[in-house]
């Protein structure tokens, strides 16, 4: 009896742990999904999917914890066979994201800079897309303190101004009250002089880099937690020999 007491114990705080660890990857997943939607899903069409599966993994590890929970009160034995069913599926959610977010990164890759060319390139021939590419460019400018692909030059050769997105002081205006009224460094001169002082770093590399070490970390929380379920696959299927044995169904 006390064994039974233990393993029922033992099962209702993995069920705890589990539900902080399935909240846990909801969020993270949430962060990278949102904090990069504009620079990833965007890109050509492409969905990662890495970030997605640590969100079905999360919300499936809150519903096993609540369904361990309820198979261990009642003490049924199906119930705690199907909850380490549900453990196992959990599992492989987890190795999958891991995978998929170490596979992505080159692509991630590959795609920031096809995708931060081609927009450039739309915003200079005035493309349909060219506002919403603009806005999305003025976004990372300003998260990032980057300017351009590579260099702040870049703009100047698409298109002839640099955005003000671009400058480290944009109450200044970059320079001139025209580039004030236009929100643009109007002049290539401009932005060598003090009064019109921007980023010039380019973002390809910066974004590349914050992609990346966010990857990654998704990839190493994943594979932290994705062995866990493993322990309550053995601890269900403990009790549940425990409470055929004993006769208590």
């Amino acid at each position: 009896m006390a064994e039974h007491v233990v393993l029922k114990l033992l099962i209702y705080l993995f069920n705890l742990i589990l539900l902080l660890c399935g909240l846990a990857l909801v969020v993270l997943g949430s962060f990278v999904q949102i904090r990069y939607k504009d620079y990833l899903n965007s890109l050509d069409g492409q969905v990662f999917i890495a970030p997605i599966l640590l969100i079905a993994a999360g919300v499936i590890m809150v519903l096993v914890a609540a369904f361990g929970c309820f198979g261990t009160c009642k003490r049924l034995s199906w119930t705690l066979i199907v909850f380490a069913i549900l453990l196992a599926i959990v599992f492989l959610l987890e190795i999958a994201g891991c995978i998929a977010a170490y596979h992505e990164r080159g692509t991630v890759q590959q795609l920031i800079e096809k995708r931060m060319n081609d927009s450039m390139i739309g915003i200079a021939r005035h493309n349909a897309s060219a506002a919403h590419d603009q806005m999305m460019w003025d976004k990372l400018q300003r998260e990032l303190g980057c300017c351009g692909v590579t260099a702040y030059k870049d703009w100047m050769t698409a298109t002839g101004v640099v955005p003000n997105s671009c400058c480290k002081n944009e109450t200044i205006g970059c320079s001139s009250i025209q580039a004030i009224k236009v929100g643009k460094c109007d002049q290539p001169g401009d932005i060598e002089t003090v009064e019109c002082p921007v980023y010039k770093k380019g973002c390809m590399p910066t974004a590349i880099e914050s992609t990346r070490k966010h990857m990654v970390m998704v990839g190493g929380i994943g594979l932290g937690v994705a062995f866990f379920p493993l322990l309550g696959v053995c601890l269900a299927a403990c009790l549940a020999k425990k409470i055929r044995r004993d006769g208590e169904l």
